[in-house]
């Protein structure tokens, strides 16, 4: 499911891209860009390109329970931002002066297939006037033309930006289902609930794993040993100095910057407490995999290669994504 989605997005933000390259007009694109941003749950950006494409007065009011009141107005501020005259009280003497020329409207509430028509691309004629004798309603008109145009202009780059910003973010959560698998979400939002910061911890290291520089591959193994830190320090919060741990078969220091420790011991507190043989075997997994990764964190103060940096990365995935199923990552307060 998730996957057919992102091949969509990705599918349907090529082919927008594509046809902006072509220099296709842009009211041909929108309808394709307001279908992206249902698809990309991007309901702001859908509210922007739905005035875009009807004109902000003939759909105000329209949008219905589905979309919030601040959404509406994230995408009407949108819209308005692309919109707004450049000079306000120069423009509003001309328009006023040519009320009753045809190139007369507001660009800061039409549609993009009315302000195409009157953009000065339309209507090359009118660029003689620029530095040449013409009437003053032709200037006027000039003027408006322009204006249309720079509205067109500023409009097609930001449908640009968007859908190249939707396009790139497909790419790489279909790169990081692949890598970590399905639940890799599930994961970080898990771990932001705990509002520790801790998600965007592993979403640094999955986006450090892409790239060619092997000081990044570094960074994304230092960002999942950082992971056990904060876990460590995060999930035990009891006030002990030590503890007795079955798993170590020994008393473990749990005092200063003894993180590893402590999460040592909020697994095996788990373990000993649990009584289905498959969790305490999954409990015990998890204890060996803390070491895996934290070793092969600490070696990427030094160097890592791509394969180990990528293995951690997927480890700690595993390793988040299997405790908080046994535990619901819920930190201990006393023993």
């Amino acid at each position: 499911m998730l996957e057919a989605r992102l091949d969509r997005i990705i599918q349907l933000s090529t082919s927008i891209l594509d046809e902006i390259q072509r220099g296709n007009k842009l009211s041909d694109i929108l309808p394709q860009a307001r279908s992206l941003a249902e698809i990309n749950n991007d309901p702001a950006e859908t509210v922007w390109i739905e005035y875009e494409i009807y004109g902000k007065e003939r759909v105000t009011g329209s949008f219905g329970p589905t979309i919030s009141i601040n959404e509406q107005s994230r995408g009407a501020q949108i819209f308005d931002e692309l919109h707004t005259v450049v000079d306000m009280e120069k423009t509003r003497a001309m328009i006023e002066a040519v009320h009753n020329s045809p190139i007369y409207l507001h660009t800061t509430t039409e549609s993009i297939v009315f302000i195409e028509h009157f953009a000065i691309s339309e209507h090359p004629e009118l660029e003689s006037h620029i530095y040449g004798v013409g009437s003053v309603l032709d200037k006027y008109n000039m003027v408006m033309a322009l204006e249309c145009e720079r509205v067109l202009k500023g409009v097609r780059a930001a449908i640009h930006k968007y859908v190249n910003k939707v396009w790139l973010n497909a790419v790489q959560e279909r790169e990081n289902f692949a890598l970590v698998g399905p639940d890799y979400k599930i994961v970080i939002d898990n771990l932001d609930a705990l509002e520790t910061g801790v998600g965007q911890v592993l979403i640094a290291a999955l986006d450090n794993l892409r790239t060619e520089n092997p000081e990044k591959w570094n960074l994304a193994a230092l960002g999942c040993r950082n992971v056990i830190i904060r876990l460590g320090d995060i999930l035990w919060k009891a006030p002990n100095k030590t503890y007795l741990s079955k798993l170590d078969e020994k008393e473990l220091d749990l005092v200063g910057e003894k993180e590893k420790n402590r999460l040592y011991a909020y697994i095996d507190y788990h373990y000993q407490r649990i009584k289905e043989q498959e969790h305490k075997d999954e409990l015990k997994q998890l204890h060996d995999m803390v070491w895996r990764i934290w070793d092969i964190g600490s070696k990427a103060k030094r160097s890592v290669r791509h394969e180990e940096a990528k293995t951690i990365v997927i480890d700690t995935f595993e390793f988040v994504n299997n405790l908080d199923a046994i535990t619901e990552l819920k930190p201990l307060e006393e023993i």
